[in-house]
């Protein structure tokens, strides 16, 4: 009976600690929060929730299996960047030696610009047809959210990469959110 005890109590601990990892270390919230992640904009809502764990693409051909969709956290496992073949090169000159990078595709149900939040901050880009599509707007996401960096583009409906890349370790939690 103790033993069970103690791997439920693990179990807690675990899922605890899984769940604040994704909070800025050893940081207090903002002015005029009381935790993170509450009263984010509605369109955020979904970071509030448990991230979903996929792993990222490492070519452009096997970025199906690393879908996301709009308005759902994921936790992204990235892979070391001399092991990934982007849809769309950039320059990598200033990656870190631990620089991890990935693929992943999303379906853009509507046009209309789009932000895609990170706890990470990795650098951002989004492919569609064939091309970078060029940001209009970038800085930290939603007040109270722990997310560390966003950059919106205007997309069009249909497929699309999104590029993760000079991130300095293996993980980063993201997500794609539509402006209202």
């Amino acid at each position: 009976m103790k033993r069970i005890a103690a791997i439920a109590l693990g179990l807690i601990v675990c899922a605890t600690v899984t769940s604040v990892v994704a909070q800025p270390a050893g940081e207090r919230p903002p002015p005029g929060c009381t935790a993170w992640n509450v009263n984010l904009p509605a369109q955020w809502a979904g970071w509030t929730e448990s991230a979903t764990p996929l792993k990222a693409a490492t070519a452009p051909a096997d970025a199906g299996k690393a879908a996301v969709s709009v308005g759902k956290r994921y936790s992204i496992a990235l892979a070391p960047a001399k092991g990934v073949r982007m849809a769309v090169e950039t320059s990598d000159a200033e990656a870190s030696p631990n620089a991890h990078k990935g693929i992943l595709s999303v379906r853009i149900p509507a046009d209309g610009d789009y932000w895609i939040g990170s706890t990470q901050g990795l650098w951002i880009d989004v492919v569609s047809q064939g091309a970078i599509v060029t940001s209009t707007d970038h800085g930290p996401g939603p007040n109270c959210a722990s997310v560390r960096k966003s950059v919106q583009f205007p997309l069009k409906a249909g497929e699309a990469f999104i590029q993760l890349s000079d991130n300095n370790g293996p993980n980063a939690d993201i997500m794609v959110v539509r402006q209202p």
